[in-house]
């Protein structure tokens, strides 16, 4: 599990997705974005979306929002993270949604 923050207008630093392991994003506070592949979602408190591994993933936290975009990010993947490895690609030439 991961604690983490975005303040207004900040994004993931790169598109990234895993190969085995999937992930569970549950939104605590602020209000902005999440891309997934081609798709792209609202997100805000008590918003919980489920990654499914080979899906490529940002998040983005809206540029007019009162306070940082706040989340937990809880992994899984059927075995201890030392046995999946190195299970992350990330994808830096990729333009975010947000920034067209």
């Amino acid at each position: 599990m991961s604690v983490n923050s975005t303040d207004p207008g900040g994004s993931s630093p790169f598109w990234h997705r895993h190969g085995r392991l999937e992930e569970l994003y549950v939104f605590l506070d602020g209000r902005g974005q999440m891309a997934l592949d081609d798709e792209v979602i609202d997100v805000g408190p008590g918003t919980v979306v489920r990654v499914a591994p080979a899906t490529w993933r940002a998040v983005h936290s809206a540029a007019d929002a009162e306070g940082p975009l706040k989340w937990l990010c809880l992994r899984g993947g059927g075995d201890t993270l030392a046995a999946i490895g190195r299970d992350g690609e990330r994808d830096q030439e990729r333009p975010f949604p947000w920034a067209a």
